[in-house]
């Protein structure tokens, strides 16, 4: 009987001993760093640089696939895949998301020991500068006048003020989109019985280029205009 029990004894300890190697998974291979949250505006994008470094006396060739991120975001990754230790960066690119808090994962497959998740955080303001304060120097304009230009840019509603709109003294609002870099400027008063509308251009090299109409509103005559500005940044 004593013999019987110890032989119980025995398989039960066997038994817990398998039960925690089953639960502890597989050996990790590797070590990922670099990994960070990531904050993006319109037409903004960030580089995660990941280093996959070797932890193991065994080596296995690992894959790398970004989940998780909203529609308008692009990845791209340098190295999608190597035997660690090795280097890749993770270019995260916002065309046109919409504003939110999203949970993503960098899933690492190693080819023997399986997938493995590291969450991260992205987020999606509503910044509209897209780099357009300035100041600009007006280079070309519809009378030929000439002068500078600081626009205020305003989040709440993707939009940007001008404070010398054509280098003519007038105070205009302009919707901007910093994926596409449109700038369109909706029908507006001016004072002195004039309205403008228009739309325009801009880029990372600080040019800005807008075709707009002036309306006399008493008159109803309407006249085509463009300014181009350069920043002087």
């Amino acid at each position: 009987m004593k013999n019987f029990v110890t032989l119980i004894l025995l398989s039960l300890v066997s038994l817990g001993i398998y039960s925690c190697s089953k639960d502890s998974g597989s050996p990790v291979t590797y070590t990922v760093s670099g990994l960070t949250d990531v904050s993006l505006a319109q037409g903004e994008s960030d580089v995660l640089t990941l280093t996959i470094s070797n932890a193991s006396s065994y080596q296995e060739q690992v894959s790398l696939d970004v989940e998780g991120v909203p529609t308008g975001v692009s990845v791209s990754f340098s190295a999608k895949s190597g035997t660690p230790a090795f280097t890749t960066n993770i270019t995260l690119s916002n065309n046109s998301a919409a504003i939110g808090t999203y949970n993503c994962t960098l899933g690492v497959k190693g080819t023997q020991t399986g997938t493995r998740y590291y969450k991260f955080t992205l987020i999606i303001t509503a910044t509209a500068a897209c780099g357009l304060p300035g100041p600009y120097a007006y280079t070309q304009t519809c009378n030929a006048n000439t002068g500078t230009e600081n626009l205020i840019s305003f989040s709440t509603n993707g939009s940007v003020r001008f404070a010398n709109f054509g280098a003519q003294g007038w105070t205009v609002f302009a919707y901007v989109n910093c994926g596409t870099g449109v700038m369109e400027v909706p029908l507006q008063s001016v004072g002195n019985n004039t309205q403008v509308s228009g739309t325009g251009t801009f880029n990372v090299d600080g040019t800005v280029n807008m075709n707009y109409t002036v309306v006399n509103t008493i008159t109803n005559i309407e006249t085509e205009c463009a300014f181009t500005m350069l920043s002087s940044n």
